[in-house]
């Protein structure tokens, strides 16, 4: 299995990643793609002291930690602030769809907002399922802002809220841990079966 790589700018103290995700957004809005903006420079988020932030902390945000959340809650805050064309969103998110960091990134709780225009739950829902083995790999390093570290199924994140809108009894998003098989099974049992594609 493939380890989960994540652009070592989003690796830092949270004012040194939000300044580094500022920088993103400006050239995203100037028209460059998000891998370039991003850069080639990865690193394997197990390999580095710290947790995998899926939101902003208090807490944590003076010791170095993953902040997966911070490139698109960047560009949202910035674009509902007028200060970019609300066109940048459906650019990033489609360019955001094509990496297991980016798919990472739409999952954190922080990015809710992203998935207030319903066509955007499914294309991030077939995404999720495919990179799920590499998300879920890294294992209990993920946390909603706390000092626990949990699987990324475990804390509060936007698989649970687009997979109820495509189906998902709530009963089965309440159980802890995913059924054998992981999202995939999931998929299979009710977004599928709701779509009339199983």
């Amino acid at each position: 299995m493939d380890h989960l790589q994540i652009p070592s700018a989003l690796y830092g103290t949270q004012k040194e990643v939000t300044t580094r995700a500022k920088a993103m957004v400006k050239r995203l809005a100037a028209g460059e793609s998000l891998a370039v903006v991003v850069g080639s420079d990865l690193l394997d988020p197990t390999g580095v002291p710290g947790l995998v932030l899926t939101r902003r902390s208090r807490v944590l945000s003076q010791v170095p930690n993953v902040h997966a959340y911070a490139p698109l809650d960047q560009v949202c805050n910035e674009v509902f602030n007028g200060v970019y064309p609300d066109d940048l969103l459906e650019r990033v998110f489609r360019e955001t769809l094509n990496v297991p960091w980016g798919v990472l990134s739409l999952v954190c709780h922080d990015n809710n907002s992203w998935f207030i225009p319903e066509a955007r739950h499914l294309p991030f829902w077939e995404k999720a399922v495919e990179s799920w083995p590499v998300l879920d790999g890294v294992g209990p390093k993920y946390t909603f802002g706390g000092t626990n570290a949990e699987h990324l199924w475990f804390v509060p994140n936007n698989l649970h809220y687009v997979a109820a809108h495509l189906g998902v009894p709530l009963d089965e998003l309440k159980k802890k841990p995913l059924p054998p098989g992981g999202l995939a099974a999931l998929d299979a049992l009710w977004v599928r079966r709701a779509a009339g594609t199983n």
